[in-house]
């Protein structure tokens, strides 16, 4: 850095928005800083300094030459603000079509309403009832909630007597820019809520939050201008258009006619609403602005810079949303709008999109109706946050942003800036990650009728279809298993998921599914056909996420000489860590005996001079057996009585992974082992998720097994030895209803069981059950264990994890072992995985620095770079000797080591009449692929994979014990397709990316994509193609097209390895 090392990087200083108070040159810029438009934190009209929400940062932008830009007048002409990116969405301009009049609802079907005849009254008002739920806290939030449907119809009321008032022509005077501006945080019952859209010369745009005010009679309202003789109620003087920005809340309080407007000119059809130029009549009158948020000096990448016509597409840090950046403001600021660029911004956050229904609203019927009767409004794309403010970064800064995590590379490892500038760049990196999970979400309400419903092997599958007449949905916002929330015509909220879903015309057909903990929510298949609804996706509220991840302080405040640092320094580029001489036992515990290879990796663990160690763990070898091992062994050999071992994984499929092979290790659970899983959480999942162990399950087992053994071992008359215990044992067992069943013979503890004690006189239920359990083994999810073990019950035990071993490592995001890090900083870290695998997941519009500094892929780093302490375990079980050998030479330099020997051919061979006798087959299918949104899709290999599965089944109906099968798609689309077509089938059918981690006995392959594969990289990733070819046991069928699949490296060598007559020329209808 440029600074005194006293002044370096300490944390990301506001910009600050009046030049004044910025008096340190190391925390601000020296030079002038143009004003910010804000609005500050009040009750009523006087000025109050604005409420910054943004979270403290890690880095500070400390270089006196760069510049620095806070002009609103970049927002002139801001239009694109407002369009969505999908080009069949409705944009606030011309519509691509006319739209129908309300009448085309359907008013002859029982359950739609008639609209209200009272002229004075609102056309929905039978729809809506007094909503008495407290209002929320947040300012924005309690405004909009507290909207009515009575003070609507109020404004709509007075502003169609307003229509016959003219207005005077008269000249208006240019208000003067302010970056302070007055706004209010309180509800104000005489106006209604609009959201700026778009600034342009003298005006303002803007359209209603809530779609009652236009409802189906004035499309009029629709669209107001703000210009410069509309009056600000908490402002002196005419309004500066440049102290606004797109998604500003207003309150409209009154309106009037255009000086030049004319009664015939009010706008009486629903035609081109969105088109400024169609609304000549209004002008806002009064209005005030709603308080904003602001996040001050967040660090910002420019991810997209053509994604729009006037403004860079960025992701920022602390923001779960796109952010956009408007060109004249990144030209004025002196940056570069080349993706990839950084910078510094103050970003405002827009509190609501346009186009909600008032919370008052009567769920169900009254729902469907008037979401229906309200699809004649065009929708207004959604208000993302955008750049109030750039400046640009160091040269400096910008080396040791772009070094991480390899930050020691560039700093000193005793620098304490160093984590800071770690940490920091990881919480960006996630914002982006979570910014980008939103990206793909649709923003619209639909109402729908259901179209069928019927009960499948794998439960409920409802059918309906959606659009809008403003244009098609995006295909990829609804691919499978996105959640959405579907509302029954009597209210019911039900949780759903996309099974699949295809385009047909005008409309996207979706099959979905309820999630797992809706199931019992949702009525018999025959009482839902027909039935009308209303689907939305709600945005991820994903922002917990990042309030997870540790700030620098945190590891400030972490002995820097601990076990879980020193792995953070190897990683981040501080050198490695020293191998510690280790003797190698054989493992034993009771007839488990582990390998040479298992056994080392264990002694390795339990080493406590070793700060970490790694295993480079293959498909197959055994690593979940392994690893249980080391916790139960670790667990004996600790020599402190407050002890816990933890097991953690990416998914919950990981952790049941190790969960089962716990149990099947100690069926008695003698290591005294829970699974950390919320009951909503656990509610969620399948029922194969679920295990024994579960937190909310085993509680009650341990209770009612304490009470039965204390009765069992009391005389009659005896008295109880630990009465505290009991009772409380005994409340929480009587509170969930458990207690009633008990059947006790000791008088005392009949009469205990008989009192009624109050809450405040027990401890908790997590206290009791934690003294009377006393766990030694922790399973849980790399989220859960975070979530737990930082705010939850388990934080006062935090010290006590002594190992911590993370499966599927290679999976595992940078960003998530900084938590782990930072919360278990004692914790001897084992990472198990293999990075010839799936790496950890990101987005495919993932900017690549973004990627680098928060997912990264640590494992591989670690291994390839000999950073940790290691041991290879080679020997595979699962596979078949052929597999293991070709697999070993195509990826992993021919080191693995094949347990299983020569085996007969397989008998399904003989059944799909394949000649030979290979484990691996490659079914050469000539199709078509589709594109899916982003996806692909083919239907022509969707028909093979349908029949090579009945034949597979056909030919064992009379076998005692059936093939499991897996059916791995390279495309998501594409599992939805088979899944459909296989719903009554006893089949796994899901991606590449979700198998890693399982086994079945047979597996297909599907490649899908009919064009060169060396076209699509995701369909060229070598790891990927890895787990695709070894989950089967026995016998491993891949669909693709040979001459196309050939043009990529890794299929290539995969042909060349593979025995000819593997090859199968085959048709749709082979099978």
């Amino acid at each position: 850095m440029d600074d005194p090392p006293a002044k370096r990087l300490r944390s990301l200083s506001p910009i600050p928005t009046e030049p004044s108070h910025s008096a340190n040159p190391s925390l601000h810029l020296t030079g002038p800083c143009p004003a910010v438009t804000s609005s500050p934190s009040q009750k009523g009209p006087s000025p109050a300094p604005e409420e910054n929400y943004s979270e403290n940062s890690s880095l500070i932008n400390i270089n006196d030459s760069r510049s620095t830009i806070s002009n609103t007048e970049d927002y002139m002409d801001f239009i694109d603000a407002l369009i969505p990116t999908e080009p069949s969405s409705a944009k606030i301009g011309p519509m691509p079509s006319p739209v129908p009049p309300p009448m085309e609802i359907d008013d002859d079907q029982d359950d739609v309403e008639e609209t209200n005849s009272d002229p004075d009254a609102h056309p929905f008002e039978q729809h809506y009832t007094n909503n008495n739920d407290a209002l929320p806290e947040d300012p924005a939030r309690k405004i909009a909630a507290s909207a009515t449907l009575e003070a609507i119809q109020k404004f709509r009321r007075e502003t169609m007597i307003q229509t016959q008032i003219p207005t005077e022509k008269t000249k208006g005077t240019n208000g003067c820019p302010n970056k302070f501006l007055n706004a209010t945080n309180q509800p104000q019952p005489d106006g209604v809520l609009y959201v700026l859209q778009e600034t342009s010369g003298n005006g303002t745009y803007m359209v209603p939050l809530h779609k009652e005010v236009v409802a189906n009679d004035r499309p009029d309202l629709f669209m107001l201008q703000m210009t410069q003789k509309s009056k600000d109620r908490l402002n002196e003087g005419p309004p500066c258009m440049k102290n606004f920005y797109p998604g500003d809340l207003v309150y409209v309080f009154s309106l009037q006619r255009r000086p030049d407007a004319v009664p015939y000119m009010l706008k009486k059809d629903f035609k081109a609403l969105g088109d400024p130029k169609e609304h000549k009549f209004w002008n806002v009158n009064e209005f005030c602005l709603v308080e904003r948020t602001m996040k001050k000096n967040q660090l910002l990448l420019i991810q997209d810079s053509e994604a729009h016509l006037r403004s860079a597409e960025c992701v920022a840090a602390g923001v779960n949303q796109m952010v956009r950046a408007p060109f004249a403001l990144i030209k004025q600021a002196g940056i570069s709008k080349r993706n990839g660029t950084l910078a510094w911004a103050t970003i405002f956050q827009p509190p609501f999109d346009a186009g909600k229904l008032l919370r008052g609203i009567i769920p169900g019927k009254s729902k469907h109706f008037v979401t229906r009767a309200t699809d004649c409004q065009p929708v207004v794309g959604p208000s993302p946050p955008v750049v109030t403010q750039l400046q640009s970064v160091s040269a400096s800064d910008q080396e040791k942003i772009r070094s991480c995590p390899r930050i020691f590379q560039v700093m000193n490892p005793r620098d304490p800036v160093a984590l800071d500038v770690l940490v920091t760049t990881a919480r960006f990196g996630l914002s982006a990650a979570l910014a980008l999970e939103n990206k793909d979400r649709d923003h619209r309400t639909y109402a729908t009728t259901i179209d069928k419903a019927r009960d499948t092997r794998k439960g409920q599958l409802i059918d309906f279809s959606i659009s809008k007449p403003s244009g098609l949905p995006s295909l990829s916002s609804w691919c499978r298993n996105v959640s959405f929330t579907m509302e029954l015509q009597n209210g019911t909220r039900i949780g759903m998921e996309v099974d699949n879903a295809t385009e047909d015309g005008g409309a996207i057909l979706v099959s979905a599914r309820p999630s797992h903990s809706s199931r019992n929510q949702v009525p018999l298949s025959q009482a839902l056909l027909n039935q009308n609804i209303v689907v939305s996706q709600p945005v991820e509220n994903n922002l917990h996420q990042l309030r997870a991840m540790p700030m620098g302080a945190d590891f400030q405040r972490i002995d820097q000489s601990s076990k879980a640092m020193a792995l953070i320094y190897a990683l981040a580029g501080g050198g490695r860590i020293d191998p510690v001489e280790t003797p190698t036992e054989t493992i034993q515990l009771g007839d488990l005996i582990l390998s040479e290879e298992q056994s080392r990796y264990v002694s390795l663990l339990v080493n406590k001079e070793l700060p970490a160690v790694l295993a480079n763990s293959p498909f197959g070898v055994g690593k979940t057996l392994m690893i249980v091992a080391g916790a139960r062994i670790a667990a004996i050999r600790s020599d402190k009585e407050q002890a816990l071992q933890a097991l953690t994984g990416v998914t919950n499929a990981s952790v049941v992974a190790m969960v089962q092979a716990y149990l099947n290790q100690d069926k008695e659970n003698s290591g005294r082992a829970v699974r950390l899983i919320s009951e909503p959480n656990r509610a969620r999942q399948i029922d194969s998720l679920h295990t024994s162990l579960d937190a909310s399950v085993l509680w009650p087992t341990e209770f009612l097994k304490f009470l039965h053994k204390t009765d069992a071992g009391l005389a009659p008359n005896e008295e109880v030895s630990k009465p505290q215990l009991v009772e409380a044992v005994m409340y929480h067992l009587r509170a969930h209803g458990l207690l009633r069943e008990v059947t006790l013979h000791n008088k005392m503890l009949k009469k205990m069981a008989s009192s009624k004690l109050s809450r405040d006189q027990v401890p908790d239920l997590f206290t009791v059950f934690f003294r009377l359990y006393r766990p030694k083994i922790i399973f849980a999810t790399s989220a859960t264990l975070i979530e737990q073990f930082r705010n939850g019950d388990w934080s006062i035990y935090v010290n006590w994890v002594e190992t911590l071993q993370i499966d599927e490592a290679s999976q595992t995001p940078w960003y998530s072992l900084l938590s782990l890090a930072a919360l278990f900083p004692k914790a001897k870290i084992g990472l198990i995985g293999d990075h010839h695998q799936l790496s950890p997941h990101s987005h495919v519009d993932m900017p690549s620095l973004c990627k680098e500094v928060a997912i990264g892929n640590l494992l591989q780093r670690a291994a390839e770079r000999n950073l940790v302490p290691a041991v290879d375990v080679t020997v595979v079980y699962r596979c078949t000797k052929e597999v293991t050998q070709l697999i070993s030479s195509l990826a992993y330099g021919g080191k693995l080591v094949p347990k299983r020997g020569k085996e007969p051919r397989h008998r399904l061979l003989d059944a799909l009449l394949l000649s030979s006798s290979f484990p691996i087959q490659v079914l050469d299918l000539k199709s078509n692929s589709l594109p899916s949104g982003t996806s692909q899709v083919n239907k022509e290999e969707a028909e093979l994979t349908a029949g090579l599965v009945r034949a597979i089944i056909d030919s064992e109906k009379d076998h005692e014990r059936k093939s499991t099968i897996g059916v791995l798609c390279f495309y998501k689309g594409q599992s939805g397709l088979v899944g459909a077509l296989l719903e009554d089938e006893d089949v796994f059918v899901n991606t590449i990316d979700a198998s890693q981690g399982q086994e079945f006995d047979v597996t297909i392959v599907l490649t899908s994509y009919s064009g060169p594969f060396s076209n699509s990289p995701f369909l060229g990733d070598a790891n990927r193609f890895v787990v695709a070819t070894t989950r089967a046991k026995h016998l491993c069928l891949v669909v693709a097209n040979q001459g196309k699949a050939a043009t990529a490296g890794v299929w290539r060598r995969f042909f060349d390895l593979l025995p000819k007559e593997a090859i199968n020329t085959v048709e749709v209808n082979s099978f």
